[in-house]
């Protein structure tokens, strides 16, 4: 809707220390191309998600690596220890898993054929050995199902306009959670959604100033 963000993301160092863990991750998977099986990864090579047939949008995105032999769609995360801990018992985030597979939409997009996605987990404390890699079957329709959702997420907001009338917000339902710290509009406390979203409220309960 083209609101200012009002959330910084806080301590850059966790973004600074995933950065550099990725740029070394493609020097060493370059690395294994060069000496071992050439063209065995795709590195960072971006894909076309959608066209904006399914969702009305034209969505692309940069994936860490693609394995041609195996035909793995492999996601590099590097999480603290606690979240590497609630991934192995609880299993990993809704978010992370279709991400996964709009990455495998991408690579079918262009030609490819995954059959298996795979997010890695790199330990941001610890040794390398801590690595945890999470896996599942390319499953298509996830990805088009959340295509579709994030269309009807589009025409729900054209046709309620909770901008011009706040109390449409309960209409879009949201659920809080420890990630609402990470969105670039989370404002712990405002009263105002215009301003930013506090994350414990409901939608209907946060209206716009008078």
């Amino acid at each position: 809707m083209d609101w200012p963000v009002v959330n910084d993301g806080g301590d850059p160092w966790p973004s600074i220390v995933g950065t550099a863990t990725h740029d070394w991750l493609a020097g060493a998977l370059e690395s294994h191309n060069r000496e071992k099986e050439p063209g065995r990864f795709l590195i960072e090579e971006r894909v076309r998600v959608d066209d904006g047939a399914v969702s009305g949008y034209r969505l692309s995105g940069s994936c860490d690596a693609y394995d041609t032999r195996t035909h793995t769609v492999i996601d590099h995360k590097v999480v603290g220890e606690s979240a590497m801990r609630k991934y192995k018992t609880e299993g990993v985030r809704e978010q992370y898993r279709i991400q996964a597979n709009l990455y495998g939409l991408g690579w079918e997009n262009a030609g490819y054929r995954p059959e298996t996605v795979a997010l890695a987990f790199y330990p941001r404390g610890g040794m390398l050995g801590g690595l945890w890699v999470w896996t599942s079957e390319y499953d298509r329709q996830a990805a088009l199902d959340a295509l579709k959702r994030l269309g009807a997420i589009r025409d729900a907001l054209i046709a309620l306009d909770p901008e011009a009338r706040p109390r449409m917000w309960s209409h879009l339902p949201a659920t809080a959670s420890s990630a609402c710290r990470f969105c670039p509009w989370w404002k712990p406390g405002s009263s105002d959604l215009a301003v930013g979203c506090p994350g414990d409220l409901t939608p209907d309960q946060a209206t716009p100033a008078a």
